[in-house]
C-alpha cells in the first residue's frame, strides 16, 4: 500500500498539489525527507510523471546527503539498470 493513495490524491487534488510544490521546494533546499518522498513520487507515479530516471535523481541528492535510506534505494535502483 502507497503511504499516499491515489484516492486521496484524487478527493484532494489542490491540497496534493500544494504539497507536491512544498515538497519541491525543500527538495531544492537538500531537504532529506522532501527529495526521498519525491524519489517515492515519480518512482511510483503518484500524483506525477512515473520517472525512473527523476526518482534516481532525487534519492541520489538525498543520499549525497548521507541518508541511509536514500543510499539503500540507490544501490537498487542502480541495481535494476544492470
Amino acid at each position: 500500500m502507497h503511504l499516499i493513495s491515489r484516492n486521496y490524491i484524487i478527493k484532494n487534488k489542490e491540497s496534493f498539489l500544494e504539497l507536491v510544490e512544498i515538497l519541491k521546494e525543500n527538495a531544492t533546499n537538500k531537504n532529506c525527507i522532501a527529495l526521498n518522498t519525491m524519489g517515492f513520487l515519480h518512482y511510483h507515479g503518484i500524483g506525477v510523471k512515473s520517472s525512473l530516471g527523476l526518482s534516481h535523481r532525487y534519492f541520489k541528492t538525498s543520499a549525497q546527503q548521507h541518508d541511509k535510506i536514500a543510499n539503500f534505494v540507490c544501490f537498487c535502483l542502480e541495481e535494476q539498470d544492470e
